[in-house]
């Protein structure tokens, strides 16, 4: 289970459903990250079309100007993450005006494609 802790993304593991140990620590907010910004929900999945691999589309929030764009980071283990392109939003906020301007979330689920 993956959740917010202190302005980053946690994780906690279970056995039975019932009970979960804390949540620690995954995917901090750090330098390359705008100032006075943090993770909120992850929107983590095991990628279902190959092994290994996990996807993680978490908010960032920034405090000013007051909006949450959707990062994307990477995991082989769904425990230790990376974000590849920390600088720019995997899906941009809309322009000025618009619906989306100020704030997006992520679902979970992946939906193959052919071209």
């Amino acid at each position: 289970m993956y959740g917010r802790v202190d302005g980053q993304v946690g994780r906690s593991a279970s056995n039975d459903f019932a009970h979960f140990d804390t949540l620690k620590p995954v995917l901090p907010s750090n330098d390359k990250d705008p100032q006075n910004s943090s993770l909120y929900n992850s929107a983590a999945m095991k990628y279902p079309f190959a092994e290994n691999i996990y996807f993680m589309f978490p908010s960032l929030y920034q405090r000013i100007p007051d909006t949450l764009d959707i990062r994307l980071a990477v995991s082989r283990d769904g425990i230790h993450w990376s974000r590849p392109d920390q600088e720019t939003p995997w899906i941009a906020l809309g322009e000025t005006g618009e619906f989306d301007a100020g704030s997006l979330y992520m679902g979970q689920g992946i939906l193959p494609v052919s071209f």
